[in-house]
């Protein structure tokens, strides 16, 4: 039976043990509200729906711009680990929650999208450059 909880997360691309850091929960209780031992509460609800609305938002803007420039192809730069995902300005949980803004981009805009390591595209190498 899918529960609410688990169908946002599955959603959001938190694994388990994401969610169990993100909403700052042992793992045991994440699996609880999956299989619907117990129920999520209304606070862990509210922080999935947000992030959820954050990567809509973000994967919205990216592909505008991709389109706004009339790009043939973007490389999108992954962060390296969960610690570089929630940095600012990124500011994701971890890396997967990043990684399914850069999906939703990727069946909005008809292009060639490839996946760096963050810190290798064209725009943050130019942001380095601009920086020192």
């Amino acid at each position: 039976m899918k529960t609410l909880y688990s169908l946002l997360l599955s959603v959001s691309g938190l694994s388990q043990r994401e969610a169990a850091d993100f909403h700052g929960v042992r793992l045991d209780t994440i699996k609880s509200w999956n299989a619907g031992r117990n129920n999520a509460p209304s606070g862990a609800l509210s922080e999935i729906k947000n992030l959820l609305r954050s990567q809509r938002l973000a994967a919205d803007e990216l592909a505008k711009t991709i389109r706004s420039n009339k790009m043939d192809e973007a490389e999108l730069g992954l962060a390296a680990d969960d610690h570089e995902a929630q940095q600012p300005p990124l500011g994701w949980p971890c890396v997967s929650a990043q990684a399914q803004v850069f999906g939703m981009v990727a069946a909005m805009v008809d292009i060639k999208i490839k996946i760096v390591p963050r810190g290798t595209t064209i725009g943050s190498a130019d942001a380095i450059e601009h920086h020192e």
